[in-house]
Formats: structure tokens, sequence, C-alpha cells
């Protein structure tokens, strides 16, 4: 049976993904070199176990929508408008200047013009996916940097539609190209405006009578739904589908769902991502490679060194400092997967050959696996890694065994703080957190401490929430603390819920997400959050 093969193939894929990655974690290098490593090994290059690499790739194209979907959500419009022009043109000239560089080369060494602009404007293009991974997983996405490195990689994207379309007007010898080019674009501009103005409208009643259903399976079914939906829409209209996954995440940004979504749609994202990298990892043919290695391994660096030229000094004169106009660059330096669709496009109307076009996708992916390693040596450079803490196990017969007590999420010094002063007061506390040396440093003085993250539903029931007089969250992550408000408000709705808030911004935020009492970052903000608990007592009716 076809189908029944498939499903050995996939078995055998998400496998090695898991082993993989799971030893390159534990090296130090991150889950995506796994991912890529599993691709490699199990593709048609090498040991051949996989047929369907396209299946593959076409399921993690979909992760790459949800990822979008998650960051979009993390930006609503107000945030997107303070991006600022500057940055935006940074993408701009960064993609029409590496173009013409790689294109007048190509020319020079005997390409057709249709061929030097389909390998300048791949080569020009960044990869998306795994930078902005990389991001999220350190936290950067935020930072001035992160936002710069965003707004071109945006721009980047809203480019594919138009150079694929001028690519093949120019293969087809048009002479009409700047008009064929211009309706294109215009057409990408239509229906992104249009995405807009009718999600804005349509969303909040869509999602109103799905959220008032208390249903955990039909909301999420309702954000695949949006997420996909709007991804087919952006392709229908020569953009990519993790274009249309970023706009339904803007669109939402702003709603009271948003943190409820972002924790529904995590494990098909992280599940989904992880095969995209493995499809990108069966893109490495090693014949090839062994074919020409000195040659790909000396165009990769080249290609570094080229995009980081031209963009480190147009972040400078968008006003970063140089380290950080360094880092831009550097994180900006790779190939790309869009790069894929332009090259497959050009040689099916036979602009490249096919022989160059091998050669130049084991390069772009080789850039790709190295981009983890070049974001490791940044870090390690400004801030060195912390070791690895081993994991710890949670107790479900202890949690099970408590009730009317206090959930703590986040036990760091402000956590620590609020622990201590509860237990004084004579309360139970149970805390939460996701580090392994905090929750084993916290049960050798006799807390009841469990490891999780607090977004996920089955962590909160297997903590003991629903049986819990209150929850406080002492996390020193603004985005983190939000989410979990959210998540908390959505499944306990009578909950009483106590935050810290980093700023006034922020606690206006909490507040709106929904919780009872907010308390800001002052000295000794632990012991504040203690006192609004043991003031507002009962805040909750103990059981029975």
């Amino acid at each position: 049976m076809v189908e029944f093969d498939f499903l050995v193939e996939l078995i055998t894929v998400l496998a090695a993904a898991v082993l993989l990655a799971a030893i390159a974690i534990r090296l130090g290098l991150g889950p995506i070199v796994g991912y890529l490593l599993a691709g490699t090994l199990t593709g048609p290059p090498v040991l051949g176990l996989v047929d369907r690499a396209e299946v593959i790739a076409f399921l993690g194209e979909i992760g790459v929508v949800f990822l979008l979907f998650a960051i979009g959500l993390e930006l609503p419009l107000a945030r997107i408008r303070a991006i600022g022009v500057r940055t935006l043109l940074i993408g701009l000239l960064q993609v029409a200047v590496t173009t013409a560089l790689v294109a007048w080369a190509a020319v020079a060494w005997g390409a057709r013009p249709v061929a030097a602009l389909a390998i300048g404007a791949g080569l020009a293009l960044s990869s998306t996916t795994i930078v902005l991974r990389l991001l999220t997983d350190r936290g950067q996405l935020t930072t001035r940097c992160g936002r710069g490195v965003f707004a071109v990689l945006m721009v980047q994207d809203l480019l594919v539609g138009p150079l694929l379309v001028a690519i093949l007007a120019m293969g087809e010898g048009r002479d009409d190209l700047w008009l064929v080019l211009c309706l294109a674009f215009l057409k990408a501009l239509v229906a992104v405006v249009a995405i807009f103005v009718l999600g804005r409208r349509l969303l909040g009643p869509l999602y109103r009578p799905i959220a008032a259903a208390a249903s955990p399976e039909l909301f999420t079914g309702l954000s695949v739904l949006v997420v996909v939906g709007l991804g087919y829409l952006t392709h229908a209209a020569g953009l990519s589908l993790a274009f249309g996954g970023f706009l339904a995440g803007v669109l939402l940004a702003d709603s009271a769902y948003r943190h409820q979504i972002a924790a529904d749609i995590r494990p098909f994202r992280g599940l989904l991502l992880g095969l995209f990298f493995v499809a990108v990892g069966m893109q490495l043919d090693l014949a090839v490679f062994l074919e020409h290695p000195f040659t790909l391994i000396a165009g990769v660096l080249a290609l570094f060194v080229l995009k980081a030229a031209i963009v480190a000094p147009l972040a400078m004169a968008a006003g970063l400092d140089r380290i950080n106009a360094l880092r831009t660059a550097l994180m900006l330096a790779q190939g790309g997967e869009f790069a894929f669709v332009l090259w497959t496009a050009a040689g099916h109307i036979g602009a490249v050959p096919e022989p160059v076009i091998r050669v130049l996708i084991v390069a772009v992916a080789l850039s790709m696996a190295a981009t983890p390693l070049v974001f490791m040596a940044l870090d390690r450079v400004l801030q060195p890694p912390a070791a690895r803490p081993e994991p710890v196990e949670n107790d479900p017969e202890e949690a099970a065994a408590t009730s009317d007590h206090v959930v703590v999420v986040g036990c760091g010094l402000v956590g620590a703080q609020v622990i201590e002063r509860l237990e004084e007061a004579g309360l139970t506390v149970a805390a939460l957190d996701r580090d392994p040396d905090k929750v084993r440093a916290l049960r050798r003085r006799g807390v009841h401490a469990y490891f999780g993250d607090a977004t996920q539903p089955d962590v909160l029931e297997m903590i003991g929430v629903d049986r819990a007089t209150a929850v406080v969250v002492a996390l020193d992550e603004a985005p983190q603390t939000l989410l979990v408000v959210g998540v908390l408000r959505y499944i306990f709705p009578d909950m009483p819920v106590l935050c810290r808030a980093h700023d006034e911004a922020h606690g206006q935020r909490l507040s709106q997400a929904g919780a009872t009492i907010v308390v800001p970052e002052v000295i000794d903000t632990g012991r504040h959050l203690a006192e609004a608990m043991l003031i507002g007592r009962p805040i909750r009716p103990a059981a029975g």
C-alpha cells in the first residue's frame, strides 16, 4: 500500500530527526543542526530511505506558516509601524544590490541575462525560517537588531512573487517586463490590503461564538483554518504561504484570544518546522559536494562575505551601532529557502541548466546549515553560553495530593521571594519553572516544585491549578508572562491571577489579558507580590 509505505518513511524521518536533534542538543549545537543532518542521511542523496521528499517538504512548509503566524501574534500593528521606513529600505537595497552584483558576475562568466537574474535574486534572499527560529529561541526577536533583521526578511518575502514573475517573463522573451513586474507587485499589494481590511472585520465575529462554546478542539481547529486559509490566499496572490501566516498573526495580535491561540498552535509549529529543516537537509546532495568540495566551500564563504559587506553599511546608515550592524549582516548572510523556488521555476523554462541548479542548491543548503553555527559564534563572542542543565522528572502522585495551594509560576529571584513569604504565612505552595536546576534547588528546601511550561494545559492540570486558591506569575520574561496569563484566564476564568509587571505598559497589557492583581517592578517585588496575595486572602474560597 502506498499510504503504508509513506507512513514507514515518515516514521523513519521522525526517528532520525529526534535522535540526531537530541545528539546535537547534547553537543550544544542546537536542534536545527540535527534536523538538517537527519534529512541529509535519510534523503535520496545518501541512504535513500525516503522517496517522497516533496511531501516532507510540504509538511515542513506548513510548519514555516505556523512559525510566521506565532511571530505575527507578537507584533500588533503599532509595533510594526515602529520598525521605521529606513529599516524597510535596508531590505529593498540589500536585495537590489546583491542581485545586481551577483548577476553582473554571472554575466561576466558567460551566463544569459535571465539566468544571471535568477542566480542573483536567489542568492540575495536569506532564510526567513532558520533566522527567525534562531532569533525566537534566543529571545532576540524583540531586540533592536532582531527587529531590523525581521523587517528585512519580511521585505524579502514580499519580493519573492515579483522576482519570480520577472524571471518567467524574461525567460519567455517578453518586451513588457517592467509592466509585468509592476502588475505583479500591485497584485500582491492589493491582496495584502484586502486581507487586512476583511480580516479585521471578520476574524473577531468569527472567533467570538467559538470561544463562547468553550471547546478547545473547536478553538484550535478555527486557528488552524485561519492560518492555512490565509496562507492559501497569499499564495494565490503570488506571495508565499508563510507570509499569509504572518498576516493572520498580525490580524489577531490585538485580539483577546492571541495568548490562547499561541499556546494552541505551538505543538503544530514545532513538529512541522522540524520537518522543514529535514527537507532542507535532503537538498544536501553529497555526490555534488564530493564532486565540487572546494568550489562549494569557497562559494559559501564568498556569499557570507558579500552579503555581510552589503548589509553592514546599510544597517549602520539606519542607525545601528557597529556591533549590531555586524550582527545583523551576519544573521542575513546565508542563502534562503525561496532560492529553491526561483531556481526550480528557472529550470522549468530552461533559463538555468540543471547541473548549475544542483550546485547552487547544495551551496545554499550548506549556507543554511552553517547559520546555527554562525549564531552560536555570535552568542559566544557577546555572551558565553551557560552549561545545559540535566532534566528533572515530576511526581504526578505528589501533585495530585496537593489542594488549596498557591501556584507560583517562575522560580527566579522574585518567585523565590514569593515562595518564601507564602510559606512563612503557612500556605502550601506548588512552584513551576522551566529551569531544572531551580526546580531541584527548591525541592532540596522541601518545596513542592515541578518542571514544565505554564502555557501547556496538561502541565497546569498536572500541578493542580483547578484545585488552587490562586496563581502568582513571577516570570522574568515579559512576553512569556502575558502568554501564561492569557492561557490561565482562558482555561480557568475564575482563578485569581497575580502578576509581576516589568513596566507600566506591560502592566496595562497584563490587566487587559485578565490579571487580577498587577504588581509593578520595584525593589523587593517578590515581597510585594506575596503581600498582595496575603492581604487579599481568601481570594478564592478553599475547596470544601
